[in-house]
């Protein structure tokens, strides 16, 4: 436990996504936080299970080649993320300038899913971020 401010930038996909059929369609979340100085990349989707096992997230930034990231899943398994700074700053750099990234990700025993998420102003929205966790 420290006592340094949490900061935070969250933003809803374009489109609902729905993971099962069980679960409503709702727009999947990102969300880049620093939180006790670690800056970490997250995607939460309504009723998807997500794993390590299946945390390759394919993404194209604008127009540019498609590419993977490997993710690890939350404690609850309703997120996949990139957890610590080594493996999310040079990630959420890599977003900085682009104006949409597209992911394709698979919940656990289901279809993929693809999804756009605007990054339109994400380099202003970021700055508290990038200034509590140093970089």
């Amino acid at each position: 436990m420290t006592d340094t401010m949490s900061h935070w930038v969250a933003a809803n996909s374009e489109s609902a996504v729905k993971c099962n059929d069980h679960s409503r369609a709702k727009p999947m979340v990102m969300m880049i936080s620093c939180y006790e100085n670690t800056t970490s990349i997250t995607i939460e989707g309504e009723g998807c299970f997500f794993s390590k096992y299946w945390g390759k997230v394919e993404y194209r930034l604008d127009d540019q080649p498609m590419k993977t990231v490997r993710m690890t899943e939350s404690n609850d398994n309703r997120a996949l993320g990139l957890w610590s700074g080594k493996q999310s700053i040079p990630f959420v750099k890599s977003l900085l300038g682009a104006t949409k990234i597209r992911l394709r990700i698979l919940p656990v025993n289901e279809d993929s899913i693809e999804t756009t998420f605007n990054l339109t102003g994400l380099s202003d929205a970021l700055a508290p971020v990038r200034k509590a966790c140093g970089w």
